[in-house]
């Protein structure tokens, strides 16, 4: 899906940044259908200078596999969970 989205942009040089979708993360690093997928995102984004954000990391072992696959940021429950957006803006507003 992720790909299919990504080709199917007209401008590819409107796109900044991409998303690898959880499906792709979920099974990092043992999978190697996934661990594929990954590498191959990441040269295609390197060879367009577009950043790769994976989301969905909730393992540490998954972090360090995306890390060395050269994925550019992660997103995920490792990180922290999920918050509500009023509880998201309390917080920045805390500082």
């Amino acid at each position: 899906m992720v790909l299919a989205s990504f080709v199917s942009c007209a401008d590819v040089g409107a796109v900044d940044a991409i998303k690898l979708d959880r499906a792709f993360v979920a099974g990092l690093p043992e999978d190697r259908h996934d661990l594929a997928i990954v590498h191959a995102v990441a040269a295609l984004a390197r060879t367009l200078g577009i950043e790769v954000v994976a989301e969905g990391v909730e393992h540490e072992r998954q972090c360090a596999c995306l890390r060395e696959c050269g994925i550019d940021g992660a997103q995920g429950y490792l990180f922290a969970p999920a918050l509500e957006a009023e509880t998201l803006r309390a917080r920045l507003a805390a500082g």
